[in-house]
């Protein structure tokens, strides 16, 4: 089969060169493509899409990742370009919905409010006075830009007169606000599951460096195996499922108290965590994308 790998960056991730090796021992041809290097023509209702000068047609596409969005019309045409790739019979992992979806983080708590799964309180607001009032009221919020990944962007606020500071200014780049409750994580972690093809496949705590709330890899966290109770698993599949993604990585936080609070839902998760546990979430990724596709 001919495999391509997606990814905006000029030299290939280290995720993405792992796919392509591992579809090149399974037998397949495979490439590395950066999104900006692909024109679309469109010409007697068909639609071409042209790397330098030659036309590709990948039986599947896996999107690593697309253009942080510089404007709205260059975020649009980024996730167009899947979309494309989906009108010319290409098996994209994940597909257009999924991705469109998983990457608003201010859609994410409609979709899991309407199937009853545990969310942070959650307030999306362009009124600077009504996010200090919740800021007054709650204590302790983190904000979050609505498209954003690795952590980047987000903030823990619990001063109003620095809050007021923040929140104008994302308000004068016409963002608009996202803030979610503080959640005080039991053991300043949570819970990253890795969820392939409807089944998991890696589960781990992040642990936040001390002093630190943010439990990214990325941003330093540890990862440390995790076992999962039913509830876990369940949560873990269904809002993979809701949202209709081919592989995931959900986030759920687990409080002092016990309870459960599904954090974010990643379409393109990095896989630090599974490889230091001797997993290889490429191999797995390429494996069952070729059974998919072949049914």
């Amino acid at each position: 089969m001919k495999i391509s790998v997606i990814h905006p960056s000029a030299i290939p991730p280290f995720s993405a060169r792992q796919i392509i090796r591992e579809a090149k021992a399974r037998g397949h041809s495979a490439n590395y493509i950066r999104p900006q290097e692909l024109n679309v023509i469109y010409v007697n209702n068909s639609r071409i899409i042209i790397r330098g000068k030659r036309e590709i047609k990948p039986e599947i596409a896996f999107i690593r990742g697309m253009s942080y969005p510089g404007s709205i019309e260059h975020f649009i045409w980024m996730t167009n370009i899947v979309k494309i790739l989906e009108e010319t019979e290409t098996f994209t992992i994940n597909s257009y919905s999924s991705i469109m979806t998983a990457r608003d983080k201010s859609l994410l708590p409609l979709i899991l409010s309407k199937n009853g799964l545990p969310y942070p309180k959650t307030i999306i607001t362009e009124d600077l006075q009504k996010a200090l009032d919740v800021i007054n009221e709650y204590g302790k919020v983190v904000v979050k830009p609505i498209i954003g990944s690795l952590g980047r962007g987000v903030m823990l606020l619990d001063n109003v007169d620095v809050a007021y500071t923040v929140l104008k200014q994302l308000l004068s780049w016409n963002q608009p606000i996202l803030l979610q409750e503080f959640i005080n994580k039991k053991d300043n972690r949570d819970i990253r599951i890795l969820v392939i093809n409807g089944e998991i496949y890696a589960a781990y705590y992040r642990k936040a460096r001390p002093g630190l709330f943010k439990t990214n890899i990325a941003q330093g966290a540890t990862p440390e195996p995790a076992v999962l109770d039913e509830e876990l698993k369940e949560l873990s599949i269904k809002t993979t499922e809701l949202l209709g993604l081919f592989y995931a990585g959900i986030d759920i936080a687990e409080s002092e108290k016990g309870e459960r609070y599904i954090l974010e839902a990643n379409a393109s998760p990095n896989w630090k965590g599974p490889l230091s546990m001797g997993l290889n979430p490429a191999r797995k990724l390429v494996e069952e994308a070729e059974k998919t596709y072949k049914k």
